[in-house]
């Protein structure tokens, strides 16, 4: 046992013993502890005082029945989450509070989160895991709550498994998987907080602009004779910039994936039988980047395809699929033959401009020439049914495209 765990011990005696100093030793001691466990797992709710002080008065009352005094900090913790778990059921049994009891609610401006990231000066990663909690559920964020100290050092894992109720094996899984959820949560916010930045850039080149405009998109849209508002220009420019950006990506990333693991084209990648080009048009028949385009909504009932579709329906334009219509393809995989006749790109008024197809053509077909100039001995890293889809029925692409190549030392200007 170490000396502090002996301090404890003593302490617990004493304080069982009835020594009103002890008792309040423990208090001063314990009760930070109990402070940050509750508002963590509360995110700070006008409830954590009360629940902190709830569990300080069940300690102390229950100090005499403590059998074990060695196990104190466990059964601490046990309480605490215990008076959690009380106050999570009653506010989910609670009716909706009106203005009456706004002040019994948590302060916006006092939230746990948002406190711990000023007080301890949080950056970077670190913050980010901090409001990534406010995307866990009740369970997760109790189990956060101990899991944070341990992390620090101010509990074992035995005791944050007794906290929990659980056994120490048990606790492990459920540590893993909420670490696993709030990874998932980091990327959310991390995604949020693009999106904000996406969107002010976009505000302020529409600003730039009005009171300036030039000879480029943004200029024209502004001057088209239609009454949109700044801010549905700026919405328009952000759909209009992701979607070239992340389908041309795509492009580029499943063209490659085509040549690392098709033997039809694993000649090309010495420069062999067939092009960059070839691939590049094969994907874009065979594996688009843009599977289903969420396009219309229905303005009267009607019926289509032998589908009954009514008014307000959406209408998803199936890309994909009509590239691989059978009445087209007659049974034969390649029957378009390098064909540039596709619908990777939609159709009519409102498929994308030719100028933007022909900048995404440019921008993937040197990627790959580059990158293969550079890097001839580039092959896969891992067997090719390991590599994982993006999880989208609208766009697809792979997350990761592991590959392995001899380094070579770079020339010129790369500036």
């Amino acid at each position: 046992m170490h000396s502090d765990e002996r301090r404890t011990t003593a302490l617990v005696e004493a304080a069982k013993a009835g020594d009103v100093h002890a008792r309040d030793e423990l208090v001063r001691a314990f009760l930070p502890l109990v402070h940050n466990i509750v508002g963590r797992a509360l995110d700070g709710h006008a409830d954590t005082d009360d629940i902190v002080q709830e569990t300080m008065v069940r300690v102390l009352g229950g100090l005499p029945g403590l059998r074990d005094p060695a196990r104190f900090r466990s059964w601490l913790v046990a309480i605490a989450m215990n008076g959690i778990r009380r106050r999570w059921r009653e506010r989910r049994q609670a009716p909706v509070p009106g203005l009456d009891r706004a002040a019994d609610l948590a302060d916006p401006a006092g939230d746990f989160t948002e406190l711990t990231i000023l007080r301890l000066g949080l950056s970077g990663q670190r913050r980010d895991v901090a409001r990534a909690t406010r995307w866990l559920d009740e369970d997760d964020r109790e189990l956060l709550a101990l899991w944070w100290l341990e992390a620090a050092g101010e509990l074992t894992r035995a005791e944050l498994a007794e906290g929990l109720g659980v056994p120490p094996q048990h606790a492990a899984v459920r540590v893993q998987r909420m670490k696993e959820r709030l990874e998932t949560g980091r990327a959310v916010v991390r995604a949020l907080d693009a999106h904000q930045r996406f969107g002010a850039h976009m505000a302020r080149l529409v600003a730039d602009r009005r009171a300036a405009p030039g000879d480029d998109v943004t200029s024209r849209m502004l001057a088209f004779p239609e009454p949109f508002t700044d801010e549905e220009y700026a919405l328009d420019l952000m759909a209009v910039t992701a979607a070239g950006h992340l389908t041309t990506a795509d492009w580029l990333g499943n063209s490659l994936r085509l040549m690392l693991t098709e033997d039809a084209f694993a000649d090309s990648m010495a420069g062999g039988r067939r092009s960059v080009s070839e691939a590049t048009t094969e994907v874009l028949w065979e594996d688009a980047p843009t599977q289903i385009l969420a396009g219309r909504w229905a303005v009267r009932d009607t019926r289509l395809g032998g589908q009954h579709i009514r008014a307000g329906d959406m209408l998803l334009l199936g890309l994909g699929a009509a590239n691989t219509d059978p009445l087209i393809r007659q049974g034969a995989r390649n029957a378009h033959g390098g064909s540039g006749a596709h619908l990777a790109f939609s159709h009519g008024e409102y498929r994308c401009p030719f100028p933007a197809q022909e900048i995404a053509e440019i921008i993937v077909r040197t990627g790959i020439e580059v990158l293969l100039d550079r890097l001839p001995d580039l092959e896969l890293a891992v067997p090719a049914g390991e590599l994982v889809r993006r999880p989208s029925a609208f766009l697809r692409g792979t997350t990761s495209l592991p590959v392995r190549f001899t380094p070579v030392r770079t020339t010129g200007d790369l500036s």
